[in-house]
């Protein structure tokens, strides 16, 4: 019976922390008289990180809005202008300084640029992509008003305008690229300026495991196995959404009931799960969800759902505890349920 509390008790855990829990990183404020405080700032979000800097000295915490401060930034890494749009204050994130600034804003699920000249006002890269229906053909129709306004912009560059008729949709690495080349071509006296170099990369994790199951609804009883999880995820783009696989040996026992044997014993089964999984960011105790398949050697696949969390032990090491539900279709109409825990070690390589 306390088995059965288990997937409770990390349910309750996971939602608690994923409000208490935040991930403060070294960075610094700049207020609008120049002065500077340094501490730690939230990473949230992009979309969060566009209208609020929750900012940690010590103990005390504090929120700061786009009209409180004139920017921040995280420690080698991103950096935050307050910027007027659209009647509005928002911070934008500052890609590279230059003859052409690039700015970039999360701003209700879309992803948007905008660039701007010393002493002008700030000029989206409006892009979009639809399919339309021509004589009876789909096809994807791709704006070009973010070639036109590059084109305007740099003008005094010509030895780019093959490179901008053909610029697709823009990005972060595809922009900072073309404004590091017109600065060089335009401007001798200075070097650009990119406050985040993103270093596009793959990590993997192993977690070694063992599990034990908590409920099944036929009569079989127990299960209990070990394994190999892999988990793998690009930085940075996905760094708290990874894709989970490995594999695992599980005994079960099996009874003439369950399986039409006239025999019972020990049956080897072998897991191999593939799966995604979302992993809160927070910097001691991280909630985790996860869905996908597993792929059973005798059961067949299973739909799996599972929920749990990941506690740091160092900067590499943390104690993982992860509750599955398991949900099988084995006839029409009948499906069949298992509920198990896992226990592991996720090991940062």
């Amino acid at each position: 019976m306390r088995l059965k509390l288990i997937p409770l008790f990390l349910l309750v855990i996971s939602a608690g922390t994923l409000h208490a829990q935040q991930d403060f990183r070294p960075g610094y404020v700049i207020l609008h008289s120049g002065d500077t405080l340094r501490g730690e700032i939230n990473y949230a979000s992009p979309a969060s990180l566009s209208v609020t800097c929750r900012f940690r000295q010590g103990t005390e915490v504090r929120d700061y809005f786009p009209h409180e401060i004139a920017a921040y930034r995280f420690e080698d890494s991103k950096y935050f202008v307050s910027k007027e749009l659209e009647n509005r204050k928002l911070f934008l994130e500052y890609i590279i300084k230059g003859e052409l600034d690039i700015y970039f804003l999360s701003d209700k699920g879309r992803w948007r640029y905008f660039v701007q000249k010393r002493g002008a006002d700030l000029t989206e890269l409006t892009y979009n992509e639809e399919e339309v229906v021509i004589e009876g053909k789909e096809l994807l129709y791709k704006s070009k008003q973010h070639v036109g306004v590059l084109t305007y912009y740099m003008h005094d560059a010509p030895q780019l305008q093959s490179r901008i008729n053909n610029f697709g949709q823009p990005g972060h690495k595809n922009l900072t690229e073309l404004a590091e080349d017109y600065h060089n071509l335009v401007c001798e006296e200075s070097q650009c300026v990119i406050y985040e170099k993103e270093k596009t990369y793959f990590k993997v994790t192993l977690e070694p495991f063992a599990d034990v199951q908590l409920y099944r609804d036929s009569f079989n009883p127990g299960l209990f196995g070990a394994g190999l999880h892999v988990y793998m995820w690009r930085v940075p783009r996905s760094e708290n959404i990874r894709f989970k696989t490995g594999l695992e040996f599980i005994y079960t026992q099996y009874d003439s009931i369950d399986f039409e044997m006239s025999t019972s014993g020990l049956m080897l089964n072998i897991k191999i799960p593939l799966q995604i999984q979302y992993t809160y960011p927070s910097h001691l105790i991280k909630p985790k969800v996860g869905v996908g398949l597993n792929l059973y050697s005798w059961y067949g696949p299973t739909i799996n759902t599972n929920l749990g969390v990941n506690i740091r032990l160092t900067s590499n090491i943390e104690l993982s505890f992860t509750t599955n539900v398991d949900v099988q279709r084995i006839d029409i109409g009948v499906f069949r349920m298992y509920v198990y825990t896992d226990a592991g070690l996720c090991i940062n390589l």
